[in-house]
């Protein structure tokens, strides 16, 4: 009976030692359970303050940059003071306030009176390819849906109308154009999410006070559902794809991982794939600061998945958007030790953050894991990326810590403009990435989420 007993306790750890080994593994839990998110968020803010506002509140403004860097020549791009407003509009929605209140007036105020062609200019500064409209077009939505100044909504709509119209490829149907054609560059991007996703909040906005918004913005919804579509059958990497190479060679390949591709080419020169994705060849190439997908692009597309069921009710919509959410926490190649890589663009991967938060993680359908990873990594933000440079302090790229975006940089004029901590664009996107786990963590104290 003995003899019996302790085979049967034998057997009994066995059975739960192969239980355990055979669960799926889970994304790191914080190392610190009682991390402060709330102290992490308004230190980030702070400090893009601190070092990026020029004058009071209500008269001020975001400084003038010249690629990222408070010197001249100045560009006047709008998306790149974008990034540090999408910080503001970010903790408007954990606490709203008067101070960011005037803040987001003050700079819409200072970029009506100072951007020339803040609608327009299309291939040219301000809006030289898609992203850089895309990105203007939210800011704009953003800032209209916290300040109530229609002048904001309505620059909006113009900019994605005229968006549309210069990069489209004949038709929305097949698409738009990432940079102007007339650069040669034939290709097309996930980054046409920004334009997509301003459109549907355009809508959204248009349906509550618009009984016959299908209607009166029927052409408005359809180039959005045109482009949705195209990035949706073609970008997707969902099975079976083929390129195409400069020789004329076509070569099938299969990737079933639902992410997304970051860019398309169609008789693209000098590059390995002449029509297909780009990077079609190596899709295992995402890594840390190069990468033939984009993180924005995964979260843009379940931002728009998310949005598109919002404004029709299809539930095909909404488990995209589950879908594509499970895609980017259960993939090797974003969720490295629980923490989102920032692969293919340090200065906007974390653009999307508190729209993914709203929209898609409150879905139906979404695991607690999906929601774990974009606390880790606010986390580990917080906590490799503060930098302090000249008694300043900037915010790094490399989410997990290291140097692989700095060691990656390049020049122009002598001038180092890869992706540094000293680049407003750099420093907001992290700080986003920070302000959005508080964010979270805010929904989930009050059960919203």
């Amino acid at each position: 009976m003995k003899k019996i007993s302790v085979l049967f306790i034998v057997l009994c750890v066995l059975v739960s030692v192969f239980a355990t080994a055979c669960q799926p593994k889970k994304p790191s839990t914080p190392a610190t359970p009682t991390f402060d998110y709330n102290a992490a968020a308004t230190q980030a803010l702070q400090d893009m303050l601190d070092t990026w506002w020029t004058g009071d509140a209500a008269t001020g403004n975001i400084v003038k940059t010249g690629w990222g860097y408070p010197t001249a020549p100045y560009d006047n791009m709008i998306w790149a003071s974008a990034m540090m407003s999408f910080d503001l509009f970010t903790m408007w929605d954990i606490a709203p306030s008067d101070d960011i209140k005037a803040r987001v007036q003050a700079q819409y105020n200072w970029t009506r009176e100072y951007v020339p062609g803040r609608t327009a200019n299309f291939g040219r500064a301000p809006h030289i390819a898609v992203d850089d409209c895309g990105w203007s077009a939210m800011y704009y939505m953003e800032t209209y849906r916290i300040t109530g100044d229609t002048r904001a909504r309505d620059d909006a709509l113009k900019l994605i109308n005229g968006t549309y119209d210069y990069f489209k490829d004949g038709d929305t149907v097949n698409g738009l154009w990432y940079p102007s054609v007339a650069t040669g560059q034939n290709y097309k991007s996930i980054y046409a999410t920004g334009i997509v996703t301003a459109s549907l909040m355009f809508l959204l906005d248009a349906q509550k006070s618009d009984p016959n918004w299908q209607t009166t913005y029927a052409e408005l919804y359809q180039n959005a559902l045109n482009t949705y579509n195209w990035m949706e059958a073609n970008m997707l990497r969902g099975g079976n794809y083929s390129v195409t190479s400069q020789h004329g060679a076509v070569t099938q390949y299969n990737c079933a991982d639902n992410l997304y591709w970051c860019d398309y080419n169609v008789n693209r020169p000098g590059v390995g794939e002449k029509t297909g994705p780009d990077g079609g060849t190596n899709a295992g190439g995402i890594t840390e600061s190069q990468s033939v997908s984009a993180l924005l692009g995964n979260q843009g597309m379940a931002v728009c998945h998310a949005l598109f069921y919002q404004l029709t009710g299809d539930a095909t919509y909404r488990d995209r958007a589950v879908r594509t959410a499970a895609a980017i926490t259960d993939s090797h190649f974003y969720n490295r030790n629980g923490v989102l890589l920032n692969d293919r663009d340090g200065w906007s991967d974390a653009t999307y953050f508190s729209f993914y938060i709203r929209d898609v993680l409150t879905l139906p359908g979404i695991r607690d894991t999906d929601k774990q990873i974009m606390l880790t990594t606010a986390q580990s933000a917080a906590q490799n990326c503060r930098v302090q440079t000249d008694g300043k302090w900037y915010y790094k790229a490399e989410w997990s810590g290291g140097t692989a975006w700095e060691d990656n940089g390049i020049q122009n004029n002598g001038k180092p403009v890869g992706t540094r901590p000293e680049q407003i664009m750099t420093s907001a996107d992290t700080a986003n990435a920070i302000i959005a786990g508080q964010l979270l963590a805010s929904m989930q104290a009050a059960g919203t989420i």
